[in-house]
């Protein structure tokens, strides 16, 4: 079920963003096809060689931020390597130059261009390229509200079945089963489990079909901004929870917030969790989880060397126990 516009934003602007959106991230795949596979300067933005980055995704960055402000200069652009918009303005473009970095150092074709346009913080159109789409072959997935969602120029939807279903492919987190509680499905019920690397692409692929649904722990707003009105222009819902203790509502807008505590509220520093797919399995499922019951690692490290120094013991019947040596 499509979306319509409110009669402040006119459709000829929709239509107009949304095709330039839908052109950029073409161009800015082709930028990246032409380094994939090539040798790359690898960076990491956090310690234990985690978030990696390349020259190519700041290529890429660089290239979207010019060419959107030389044909919107009033709008801002918000990037994941940098680019800041400025608070007033009413338009701001979410670029992700390169979900699935990892991906595309290892020559693994899963990966995307993903570019989410916000007005007032609500999403009204989105682009994503991928150079494997649902075709097999590089094509764009995109949507404006109220206008459907497209794979190149052909009209996609969701998927139909109600019930999340092992028949289907479900994108799940990783460790998903460690990490998530669920009241009443075990994994046979969730569908088969899929991890691709790159939450845009897989957002892209829920809104082609290809996937029935998706759960999106804590992504960042450049992961998602496009991928949710594709979602939902292609019949499907984005649900958030704002925190741990917050209900699965409807995502009708990305609010500000602190990326650090003290700092004022911008929109990098948005917070949330998201499920996204065809309704109501989306909303089965969200309603289904109970909470993250994620062990953080020194905890796991303190138990691990706790058990390392208990003294192994067997069982009254003489047979050997769990830590036994038998």
């Amino acid at each position: 079920m499509t979306i319509s516009a409110p009669a402040s934003l006119s459709p000829e602007t929709l239509v107009t963003i949304e095709s330039a959106a839908a052109m950029l991230a073409q161009q800015a795949g082709a930028l990246l096809l032409e380094r994939f596979r090539t040798r790359l300067t690898v960076e990491y933005k956090s310690a234990g060689h985690q978030d990696p980055v390349t020259e190519a995704d700041r290529e890429a960055e660089r290239f979207l931020r010019q060419a959107i402000l030389a044909r919107f200069p009033e709008h801002g652009v918000l990037g994941e390597e940098g680019s800041e918009p400025p608070r007033e303005a009413a338009f701001v473009w979410v670029v992700d130059p390169l979900d699935g970095t990892t991906n595309f150092i290892n020559g693994l074709p899963l990966w995307a261009v993903s570019i989410g346009v916000l007005w007032h913080g609500r999403p009204v159109a989105g682009a994503i390229f991928t150079p494997a789409g649902p075709g097999a072959a590089p094509a764009v997935i995109r949507a404006r509200l109220g206008g459907g969602a497209f794979l190149d120029d052909q009209p996609v939807t969701v998927a139909r079945e109600p019930q999340p279903t092992r028949r289907r492919l479900a994108t799940l987190p990783a460790h998903y089963w460690q990490d998530l509680k669920f009241r009443s499905r075990g994994p046979g019920e969730l569908g088969e489990a899929r991890t691709l690397g790159s939450i845009a692409l897989e957002l892209a692929l829920i809104g082609a079909g290809a996937l029935q649904y998706g759960i999106f722990w804590g992504p960042k707003i450049w992961d998602v901004a496009a991928g949710v009105t594709i979602v939902r222009e292609a019949g499907g819902v984005a649900l958030l929870r704002a925190g741990r203790s917050q209900p699965w509502v409807d995502l009708h807008a990305f609010d500000a917030s602190p990326v650090r505590r003290g700092q004022r509220a911008t929109l990098r520093g948005w917070r949330g969790s998201i499920v996204a797919g065809a309704s109501p399995a989306a909303r089965l499922v969200a309603e289904d989880i109970r909470s993250r019951i994620t062990v953080p690692a020194p905890v796991k490290r303190g138990a691990a060397a706790i058990k390392d120094r208990l003294p192994r013991r067997s069982r009254t019947d003489g047979s050997p126990g769990n830590g036994s040596t038998g």
